[in-house]
């Protein structure tokens, strides 16, 4: 039977080790690739701007298109705030955009 002492040096050691596993995954959980959602049939018309509501409720803090249809997705960044991502519009496509 173990003894009162050992019992308590493993439960600190049990907390320590989760301790450890607790830091090493907190910089992956605030990654700011994660949390984003994608919005897709974002209509890209070449010269024009589009407000891509992202519905975060925050401001995002990246973007970048991940599929485009009847053209390449070319945009680059105007303004953001947190009901939208203003882009203007580089070519002509219909594209999905990720943003976080």
């Amino acid at each position: 039977m173990k003894q009162p002492l050992q019992i308590f040096q493993l439960d600190q050691a049990a907390q320590r080790s989760g301790d450890a596993q607790s830091d090493a995954i907190r910089p992956v959980l605030r990654s700011p690739l994660l949390g984003g959602t994608v919005v897709r049939g974002v209509e890209l018309v070449a010269g024009a701007d589009v407000v891509v509501r992202h519905g975060l409720g925050r401001v995002p803090t990246l973007w970048w298109p991940v599929d485009a249809q009847g053209g390449e997705a070319r945009a680059y960044f105007v303004s953001s705030d947190k009901n939208g991502l203003t882009l203007h519009a580089v070519t002509t496509s219909t594209a999905a955009i990720y943003v976080a």
